[in-house]
């Protein structure tokens, strides 16, 4: 059965969704500086996959509706902890669509949470086509601070070294990148593109699927900066995250 809008205002009204937050770390510190926030669904006690029901409302007023929930939620469960933590960021997925439209800044001004535009880092997918409308927002969003992010950047894809001359915050390799590291599948030319990119400095480059620590380790080797997966945790809900903050 596919997702329509009245299943997602009836699972917000009922409170069916609730975040988990993915940390994001220093690969050679270790510590914690950054998360996603990512949508979860629990319907009628079963969970219901992101991969499944977020594709089936993309380009829907309900992908609106689950963002700007998104953005108050995350006021509410850690707004304190990112103003007492000002150099802590919290990545949120963004269709491209939405960009430029107004709501993102009016549900951040309706969350009190305009001040920290700074730690707010607004990730969109390599494979999205954002209009005019939305390159104005992705500008429009430059200039009250809030970074920008390109999500899911595959080893056939764009070219890293393109893509660093955007005016982008973070590149984000996709699993398949780290999955190709470890297994030596990479094209050196490829990883010659994420040397010279991390080497630069900006955009920062994290990657995404990290499960062992020869993944890490190959790509510290590259000069990798920042990553998240299973490796270092697995997405919390947010008391957990705070403790796993904690420690």
């Amino acid at each position: 059965m596919r997702t329509s809008n009245e299943d997602v205002v009836s699972g917000l009204e009922q409170g069916e969704f609730h975040l988990e937050y993915m940390p994001i770390v220093s690969l050679t510190s270790g510590d914690c500086v950054a998360a996603e926030a990512l949508i979860r669904w629990k319907k009628d006690g079963r969970a219901v996959s992101p991969a499944v029901f977020i594709p089936e409302i993309e380009g829907t007023p309900a992908i609106g509706l689950l963002t700007y929930w998104l953005v108050e939620q995350v006021a509410v469960e850690l707004g304190a902890w990112l103003r007492a933590h000002r150099d802590f960021h919290i990545s949120i997925n963004v269709p491209p669509e939405l960009f430029g439209r107004g709501g993102l800044q009016y549900a951040a001004h309706h969350a009190g949470v305009k001040d920290l535009y700074p730690q707010f880092v607004l990730e969109m997918t390599e494979r999205g086509s954002p209009d005019h409308i939305s390159l104005e927002g992705l500008r429009s969003a430059r200039r009250l601070g809030l970074g920008i992010a390109i999500d899911d950047v595959e080893a056939d894809g764009l070219s890293l070294v393109l893509l660093a001359r955007t005016k982008l915050d973070y590149i984000k390799l996709d699993k398949s990148v780290v999955d190709q590291i470890a297994s030596e599948g990479l094209i050196e030319q490829t990883k010659e593109e994420i040397r010279r990119v991390a080497a630069s400095g900006h955009p920062i480059v994290v990657a995404e699927g990290i499960e062992h620590e020869l993944q890490a380790k190959k790509l510290m080797e590259l000069g990798v900066q920042w990553g998240q997966g299973w490796f270092f945790s697995k997405s919390l809900p947010v008391a957990a995250f705070l403790a796993f903050l904690q420690r």
